[in-house]
């Protein structure tokens, strides 16, 4: 029998299970927002993805704290339908093609998981946390911690 997994919990996966990972939360009713990590090579970069890819509003600092923060309290994202929800539901933050990142600098990698982590411990229903899903091989210090995400992939 396959676990169900827990959201909210920050897991990792193997990138050929990306389309199982999507397909988990999207069932699990998070709206997937997949972040590319690829060409970051530093904390600048992945700000930069992180803003870019979920468009955060003109205050966001493109620092961790204003990461935290923008992450924290979602009432900036525009609410829109949803697999056919018309209530907003959570979201996910899928990040992918982590490789580079994790070699390259795995303390802004490791400082990201944690601030993303934290986030779910802060959560309230007032203020969900997103769930991250962390797309990575094993045999990495900063992701082999991580839980698997549960599921055939």
């Amino acid at each position: 029998m396959t676990q169900r997994p827990t959201p909210g919990t920050l897991y990792r996966f193997p990138p050929q299970a990306r389309a199982h990972a999507e397909a988990t939360v999207t069932a699990l009713g998070y709206r997937p927002f997949p972040v590319s990590l690829q060409a970051c090579h530093d904390k600048a970069g992945v700000l930069q993805q992180f803003a870019r890819t979920l468009a955060f509003p003109a205050w966001f600092g493109h620092n961790w704290d204003a990461l935290a923060d923008c992450l924290g309290d979602l009432s900036w994202l525009p609410v829109q339908p949803f697999d056919g929800q018309t209530t907003p539901p959570g979201i996910a933050l899928i990040l992918v093609d982590c490789t580079t990142l994790a070699h390259t600098e795995p303390d802004t990698l490791a400082t990201l998981l944690d601030i993303l982590d934290e986030l779910t411990h802060d959560a309230t229903p007032n203020h969900p946390a997103p769930w991250a899903l962390v797309e990575a091989d094993s045999g990495h210090p900063v992701t082999d911690t991580l839980p698997e995400l549960p599921g055939d992939h």
